[in-house]
């Protein structure tokens, strides 16, 4: 991929005193920037943007087809697998985001319900959003610095990871490159047509996630600044007014109709850390969270440093106007600084999280623009090795990840492993079995187990049946912690009437499960060891109950002791046939493997 980017041919820049652009719509000349923007002129430059994206919608293909759902995705997908459109908007108001992509998961469920399936179409709309980024940067750069974008957009990790999953960003994004895309041509046609475009991207960008108000204010102030430059038109001006006012008109809609829904704050969650409380020194967490977003966008903490220089030399380069192939470079780097501000600003007033996370993921098309201006100022003469080494950066991040804030590395989220426990859940426990489950697994383990179920999702209880297994939901805590395992054990053996000896199967996976090591040695005390760990996010255990009964009452079964390998989920299987109603002993395995499971009794 380097190599192939290294053939770039360099762009001829020229400087042209006083050149004027000629609307598309009349003869009618516009004052214009210093510089004028040489556009491809071979088919291979026109190839190559197309290569480095087609890449990334392969990653992103990937990433959707080989690892299980986490949480969040399991979340949106209930939200959305509802009776009817009412009932999916119904469902919307319990959540922290509009209801764009929830519409979306309930009107492709024909195409099923795979993990590949939902993500399928978040996997197109992250590839569309990288196209828009490059045909943007196009529009506004030489191709060295469209080049450079389209390859941070298409081949750092945490973005196809980020756009792959079935969430609200990719979709986001797309509308967020779109804008940007849309409303240059509008610029720079003087096109209705064109800013009507603009317009209903912002929209749909507010439909599908909140943090698009953001972006429509930074875009606003950059939108003033051209328009000062360009003297438009009376139709184009009313044009704009009107896509500003029906996005207002939707804002307050959400605000009405959403926001009041939310019963608390985020301030007070897991994003405490991105939000400024009272004694802490100002400068030290705006310098911390800002580079914990650095980090978190490019997943990889050296080469999100060196982003983040490259990104504070680029917005003094661009704000001075030092010669750089940028048509519209004082408008954009002052935007540019302007959203950094307001994250700033919001994150000190505790109204909107900065940092390490994908909240402020609208900030992507201001880092990259600034940072690949940074590369190309201190490249100098060398700038069309900027490609290159924006390549050679990606590849980087992706070979030593290192992923910010909570997060499944890539190969413990392997749908292997996913796989693996399903099948030793439904081997190893009988139907009608207690399972315990915490807030962050419940709707991973009913996606995994009984995905086709519909139920009001507001309405979601806490003591439900699932796939022939009757689940309860630990409300304690988010995630299920040693200092209450015993106590929400016993919380759902009463919940359901069982007796204080009955068998309880926990079953958790999502973020820092990994990292519960208290919680592992309490299970490993109550005879659960480390094998039955399903990679590092998946646990299913059994508790207080010696002996395992593997199948229900009543019934011809096929009785198996299980060798787990550590760490794997892979399994020998010895099995012995017995009817319950012979009370006798299932013989010893016959495999001669260490670590075999005790033989049961059928009770």
């Amino acid at each position: 991929m380097c190599v192939c980017i290294a053939g770039l041919s360099s762009t001829n820049l020229s400087v042209l005193p006083g050149e004027s652009l000629v609307a598309a719509s009349g003869s009618r000349q516009r004052r214009s920037s210093t510089l004028s923007i040489t556009r491809p002129s071979t088919s291979y430059d026109k190839f190559l943007p197309l290569v480095v994206i087609g890449i990334g919608f392969l990653l992103r293909l990937i990433v959707a087809s080989t690892t299980y759902l986490d949480p969040d995705e399991a979340v949106n997908y209930f939200q959305g697998n509802q009776k009817s459109l009412w009932d999916v908007y119904h469902a919307s108001l319990g959540s922290m985001h509009p209801p764009l992509l929830l519409f979306c998961i309930y009107s492709l469920k024909a195409l099923g319900r795979s993990e590949f399936a939902l993500r399928l179409p978040s996997v197109i709309a992250g590839t569309l959003s990288c196209w828009f980024g490059y045909k943007w940067l196009s529009k506004v750069a030489d191709d060295t610095i469209a080049l450079s974008g389209a390859v941070l957009f298409s081949l750092v990790p945490p973005l196809f990871s980020l756009e792959s999953e079935v969430r609200q960003y990719s979709l986001l994004l797309l509308f967020i490159m779109a804008a940007f895309y849309f409303l240059e041509s509008a610029l720079e046609k003087l096109s209705v047509r064109e800013m009507l475009l603009f317009s209903a991207a912002l929209w749909l960008g507010l439909s599908v996630q909140y943090s698009a108000l953001l972006f429509t204010v930074c875009i606003g102030i950059y939108t003033l600044l051209r328009f000062d430059e360009l003297r438009s038109g009376s139709r184009f001006i009313v044009a704009w007014v009107f896509g500003q006012l029906v996005f207002v008109g939707l804002a307050l809609f959400f605000y009405k109709t959403h926001v009041p829904v939310f019963e608390r704050g985020i301030s007070g969650s897991w994003l405490r850390k991105l939000f400024y409380h009272s004694g802490d020194p100002v400068v030290s967490f705006l310098a911390t969270n800002t580079y914990r977003f650095f980090h978190f966008l490019f997943g990889q903490p050296v080469i999100g440093s060196i982003m983040l220089l490259l990104f504070v030399i680029g917005l003094v380069s661009l704000v001075t106007g030092r010669h750089f192939p940028i048509r519209v470079s004082r408008p954009i780097g002052f935007t540019s600084m302007f959203a950094a501000v307001l994250c700033w600003a919001l994150s000190l007033g505790g109204i909107y999280p900065f940092g390490g996370t994908r909240h402020t993921i609208f900030l992507l098309p201001f880092v990259v623009l600034a940072a690949v201006v940074g590369l190309v100022t201190l490249l100098g003469n060398y700038a069309k090795f900027a490609p290159t080494v924006a390549a050679g950066m990606a590849l980087v991040c992706i070979l030593a990840p290192v992923p910010a804030g909570p997060s499944i590395r890539p190969p413990q989220q392997s749908l292997t492993f996913m796989h693996r426990a399903v099948t030793y859940v439904r081997q190893t426990v009988p139907a009608g079995e207690m399972v315990l489950v915490d807030q962050q697994s419940v709707f991973p383990f009913r996606y995994y187990f009984c995905r086709d179920d519909v139920f009001p999702f507001r309405q979601n209880p806490q003591n439900f049946e699932c796939g022939g297994y009757r689940v309860y939901r630990s409300d304690v805590e988010w995630l299920l912690s040693a200092e209450h395992l015993e106590s929400e054990v016993s919380a759902a053996r009463r919940a359901f009437g069982a007796p204080p000896a009955e068998r309880v199967l926990l079953f958790q996976t999502g973020w820092s499960v990994n990292n519960q090591k208290d919680l592992r040695d309490k299970l490993r005390a109550s005879g659960c060891t480390s094998q039955w760990a399903f990679g590092k996010n998946i646990i299913a255990c059994d508790i207080g109950v010696p002996d395992r009964r593997m199948f229900s009452a009543g019934r011809s079964t096929s009785k198996w002791s299980t060798h787990l390998s550590s760490g794997t989920g892979e399994r020998e299987i010895c099995e012995c046939r017995a009817r319950r109603s012979q009370s006798t002993n299932c013989g010893p395995c016959v495999s001669g493997s260490v670590g075999i499971v005790p033989s049961v009794r059928f009770r």
